[in-house]
């Protein structure tokens, strides 16, 4: 397989240099889409857009079985399901080894259900309230044109929304993550929007994760705060909110870290929408409704799924420009949010992308705020930097 593997790819290679091509949207290796970098020649693992939110397509185990795993940097774990109908069976991989109690990676995590009987269970829990819980393994993971022998679980149970997700590739803090499991000290996504679809993006880890350099003079750069109590999240020092012109006047403790308890700002590109604190949300919207000339009784706007949405009988109140929104961070960081990393449009209703969070004192920048736009997770120097980009041109 090993041999079979090199060979299919060195076909793709010089196939590419025939039609100097400067990326690889077509088949190469275990027939998944990979991207080759033209500056150091390696294939890296693509990201593409999903029902869900964005998906890497990786092979697990011996014989390979194809994977689209949801990417997630709120999430410390690799997982897989292995319920009937999906994809991924560990009874065929020859390569699977379950885990022992002992292993030093189910100690440092993973909670064992019920004790632990010779093999190690975990169970995950997010910050929606959906949990999935399973066995704990470890198997021959290809992604790129690299493999790695990854600690991962495979579910035995999982909540219905789960139900239509093959797995989740965790890259969050904590040691079971892949970032970590591989060793990289970064990494980098441009996420696509839905209307691209069918674009993929790479995943690009450690020492080559670096920012665009026709990016720099927009980029920002914000520092990972650590909360005591949930060491595998993304925190950032959010200071506050500007809509429009004028400054949110909100509580001193409207994004602090709390002890004992989730709490704060994240960032997690796989929770879908951006979420904030009810309490927050309940303010922001007060500023948001003043600045469209919105009054209490307009029937015409209501809270949906996706945040503060009005129909198109009163899109002339938007002006087709919905208030501007600024994020203050920590040491006087400033960033204007693009309209599209906070406006959803569908079937003539406008809505600002903003839900109330599950968990009171979290809020949670999404999937949404990380669309179109460059985003390097660094955990060697605890920042994370992002600049607008268009990603089908990354």
């Amino acid at each position: 397989m090993a041999t079979q593997s090199r060979c299919t790819l060195l076909m793709a290679f010089l196939i590419i240099i025939a039609f100097s091509v400067t990326r690889v949207d077509n088949i190469v290796g275990f027939g998944v889409l990979r991207w080759l970098d033209t500056n150091s020649g390696s294939v890296t693992p693509v990201v593409r857009y999903g029902p869900k939110g964005h998906v890497v397509d990786i092979y697990v185990g011996t014989p390979p079985q194809r994977i689209s795993a949801l990417l997630s940097s709120s999430s410390s774990v690799i997982w897989l399901q292995a319920r009937n109908l999906f994809p991924f069976n560990p009874r065929e991989s020859s390569t699977l080894n379950k885990l022992p109690c002992n292993h030093s990676l189910c100690k440092s995590f993973y909670k064992l259900k019920f004790g632990c009987r010779n093999t190690s269970t975990f169970s995950q829990r997010y910050e929606d309230g959906t949990s999935v819980s399973g066995k704990m393994a470890s198997d021959i993971f290809h992604m790129g044109d690299t493999s790695y022998n990854l600690v991962f679980g495979y579910t035995t149970k999982s909540k219905r929304y789960w139900r239509s997700v093959q797995g989740v590739l965790g890259m969050g803090r904590g040691n079971t993550s892949l970032i970590r499991q591989v060793g990289a000290s970064r990494f980098s996504v441009c996420l696509t929007t839905s209307k691209d679809e069918e674009r993929v993006t790479p995943l690009i880890l450690g020492d080559a994760a670096l920012l665009k350099p026709k990016l720099r003079n927009m980029a920002v750069r914000i520092p990972i705060v650590d909360n005591p109590s949930d060491p595998q999240h993304y925190y950032v020092a959010l200071e506050g909110f500007s809509i429009g012109n004028r400054r949110v006047i909100l509580p001193p403790d409207a994004f602090q870290i709390l002890p004992n308890r989730t709490a704060g700002v994240i960032f997690d590109m796989g929770s879908q929408l951006n979420m904030l604190d009810g309490k927050v949300l309940d303010i922001v919207w007060t500023y948001i409704a003043e600045d469209m000339k919105i009054l209490p009784r307009d029937r015409n706007v209501f809270l949906g799924s996706k945040g503060f949405c009005a129909d198109k009988q009163l899109r002339s109140r938007w002006s087709d420009n919905p208030p501007s929104l600024t994020l203050h961070f920590l040491g006087g960081v400033d960033f204007t949010v693009p309209e599209q990393n906070y406006v959803t449009e569908e079937g003539g209703t406008k809505c600002i992308a903003f839900v109330p969070s599950p968990i009171n004192g979290l809020s949670v920048f999404g999937n949404l705020f990380h669309q179109n736009m460059q985003v390097i997770y660094d955990l060697k120097n605890m920042t994370i930097m992002f600049a607008p980009a268009s990603c089908v041109h990354f």
